[in-house]
C-alpha cells in the first residue's frame, strides 16, 4: 500500500498532464484559425462594400491588420490579468470573445464595422501569449522536457495558419460557390458568414473543453511532486 499510492497519484497527474496539453493544442490552433480566414476573401468582401478597384488594397490591408493592431497593445495587459485573476479564466474568455467577434464581422455590412470587429477580436484575445506562458508552466511543474512541449505549440500554430485560410476560401459566399444559400437566404444576405460561423463554434467548442478539463498547472506540480517524494520514500525504505 505504501508503494502504490504515490505511484497512482504519479500517474494521476501524468494522465492531466497529457490531458492538458491536448486542450492546449486545440486552443493554440483557435487564434491563428480566426486570424487567417478572412484572407482569402477579404479582397471581395471590401469589394462588396461598395469600394473603387485603386482602394480596395489599402483598405483590405487596414481591415486585415485591424485585429494585430490591437492585439499587440492589449496581449501585455491579458497577460498581467492572467497573473492575477488565473490562466484559465483568461483562456475561457478570449475564446468567447473570439467567436462573438467572428459573428460580428461575418455580418458586417460595412468597412467601419468590419474593422470594429477584427479589432474588437484583437482586443478581447490574448490567448497564445497566455497559453504559451501555461505551457511553459506545466513544463516545468511536471518536468517534462521543454523543447518536445514547445515544438507542439508551435506545431499547432502553423495548422491554425494553414487551416483558416482553407477554411475562409472554401466556405465563403457558399449561395455562390455551392448553392447554398441557408436559412431564409442567410447567406446570400451575408456570404462571408459561413466561415466565421465555422470559427464561432471552434471557438467555443475548446472554450468549452478549457473550462472542463483544463486543470491548474499549480495543481499538477503538487500532484507530480507528492508522487515523486512518495516514489523516492520507498526506494529509500527498500535499501
Amino acid at each position: 500500500m505504501a508503494i502504490t499510492a504515490p505511484t497512482n497519484d504519479l500517474e494521476h497527474a501524468r494522465r492531466h498532464v497529457r490531458r492538458n496539453f491536448v486542450v492546449l493544442a486545440f486552443l493554440c490552433m483557435a487564434e491563428p484559425l480566426s486570424s487567417t480566414i478572412l484572407l482569402p476573401f477579404v479582397y471581395f468582401m471590401v469589394k462588396d462594400f461598395g469600394y473603387e478597384e485603386t482602394e480596395i488594397g489599402a483598405k483590405a490591408g487596414l481591415l486585415t491588420s485591424a485585429f494585430f493592431l490591437v492585439q499587440m497593445v492589449s496581449t501585455p495587459v491579458w497577460c498581467i490579468i492572467s497573473d492575477r485573476i488565473g490562466r484559465k479564466p483568461c483562456l475561457v474568455f478570449g475564446l468567447v470573445g473570439t467567436a462573438f467577434a467572428m459573428i460580428l464581422f461575418g455580418t458586417s455590412q460595412s468597412l467601419p464595422w468590419a474593422i470594429a470587429s477584427c479589432a474588437l477580436c484583437g482586443l478581447l484575445n490574448g490567448n497564445l501569449a497566455v497559453s504559451r506562458t501555461m505551457v511553459g508552466e506545466l513544463a516545468e511543474a511536471t518536468g517534462v522536457a521543454k523543447g518536445r512541449t514547445f515544438s507542439i505549440f508551435g506545431f499547432c500554430i502553423g495548422v491554425g495558419w494553414m487551416v483558416g485560410p482553407f477554411i475562409g476560401g472554401s466556405l465563403a459566399s457558399p449561395a455562390e460557390q455551392m448553392g447554398f444559400s441557408g436559412p431564409h437566404g442567410l447567406f446570400e444576405t451575408y456570404p462571408f458568414l459561413l466561415p466565421c460561423l465555422f470559427s464561432t463554434v471552434y471557438n467555443l467548442s475548446v472554450g468549452t473543453l478549457t473550462l472542463l478539463f483544463l486543470t491548474k498547472t499549480g495543481k499538477l506540480a503538487e500532484q507530480a511532486a507528492h508522487g515523486d517524494d512518495g516514489n523516492d520514500n520507498d526506494e529509500t525504505g527498500e535499501n
